[in-house]
């Protein structure tokens, strides 16, 4: 529509979007509220799209974030993007596809006035002949709307052809910072980690501290792992409510160590236990974990703990041989291993080449192997 229609941009196009899946943002938002512990406020929904009874609706008495007054929604920020980190945009269709085709047609076109020569290569009577997008641009006036639609149902493969196109990335945090206008330099980003180090460090180990570790790892993976894996919810329910799983994440992942998983294991979900104990895991608790796994949802599973022995790593081996499921044993060291590779430096800088997840190749290699 942007691409189309004058006067329709991306603010347009954001009301448009987030008023058909208004209730499902809401939800959303009472989520990302229950977990950080966010009051809400029951009200009338604003109208959101049914797609179901193909109406417009309002929901009464639905839980809603209130500040100053004002209606606020959340955003999973894994589908938020910026421009200058988005190629879906009329400007990239008209330079990068329409403009190369219509290179192409006019170098067909008899005797066009828009056709140069280069400078003869040697035995070339009359040099190479090209085409100028600048000079397309000046006669065709292909910025103009009415004219990118009209070449668009004219050649209809082209469209096709970029929609196909990655275009969409998640921002990092660094970019986050960015588009709001705010910086985070390479400095502040390696100071964030070594927090993170710290506070891990200092907590305790034992049941009295069980509530602050888990609170703090699930703040420390989403920071790890994001985007490939997102929405983290704490005590989802599953068989009937029967059992609970301590965090749960969605596999958002297209590139790396959890995207790979997709073709190798179901991991639709990752499913995260968290266990702060003065001593090394035993059965139960792998037990406990295993437990959670169907071929349906995820077969995968992070086992957080404080530290672990060589006959924790040797059951989820077992486990893994037997049944295909994949319990990764996840300690202080290896989170602290992974903290360490994130950090920016003269060799690495670039935050989203994912060089901490070399530390999951070698812990699954680890646990895929029969002796240690």
């Amino acid at each position: 529509m942007k691409f189309y229609v004058d006067g329709v941009g991306n603010d347009t196009i954001s009301d448009i979007v987030t008023t058909l899946i208004r209730r499902q943002l809401l939800i959303y938002t009472k989520n990302q509220c229950d977990l950080y512990g966010i009051p809400t406020e029951k009200r009338t929904s604003k109208p959101f799209w049914n797609e179901i009874t193909s109406r417009w609706e309002k929901e009464e008495d639905i839980e809603q974030l209130i500040i100053s007054g004002k209606r606020i929604l959340l955003v999973p920020k894994n589908i938020v993007f910026a421009e200058g980190y988005y190629t879906f945009t009329k400007e990239q269709f008209v330079q990068h596809d329409m403009l190369s085709y219509l290179q192409k047609i006019e170098l067909q076109t008899p005797n066009s006035t828009l056709i140069k020569h280069r400078a003869p290569k040697k035995n070339q009577t009359v040099g190479d002949p090209f085409v100028t997008k600048e000079s397309l641009r000046d006669r065709d006036k292909v910025d103009k709307k009415k004219n990118i639609l009209e070449f668009s149902s004219k050649y209809p493969e082209i469209m096709n052809n970029f929609k196909d196109k990655e275009h969409f990335s998640s921002l990092n945090i660094i970019e986050f910072f960015e588009i709001s206008n705010n910086e985070l330099t390479d400095s502040q980003y390696n100071e964030l980690i070594e927090a993170f180090i710290k506070t891990l460090k200092k907590i305790p180990k034992g049941k009295m501290y069980a509530d602050e570790y888990h609170e703090f790892i699930l703040g420390l993976l989403t920071f790890i792992f994001y985007p490939s894996l997102s929405n983290p919810k704490k005590e989802t329910p599953i068989d009937n409510k029967r059992k609970r799983i301590d965090i749960t994440y969605i596999n958002t992942a297209d590139k790396g160590f959890f995207s790979n998983l997709k073709s190798e294991i179901t991991s639709n979900y990752i499913y995260v236990e968290c266990k702060n104990y003065s001593s090394s895991i035993s059965n139960p608790e792998f037990d406990q974990l295993a437990g959670r796994f169907n071929e349906s949802t995820s077969k995968v599973g992070m086992l957080v703990c404080r530290e672990c022995d060589n006959l924790a790593f040797e059951r989820a081996s077992g486990q893994f041989r037997r049944k295909n499921e994949l319990l990764l044993i996840i300690t202080d060291e290896l989170l602290i291993g992974m903290l360490k590779n994130m950090k920016l430096t003269e060799l690495n800088t670039d935050i989203s080449l994912l060089a901490h997840e070399k530390h999951l190749y070698e812990l699954k290699r680890k646990t895929e192997v029969e002796k240690y």
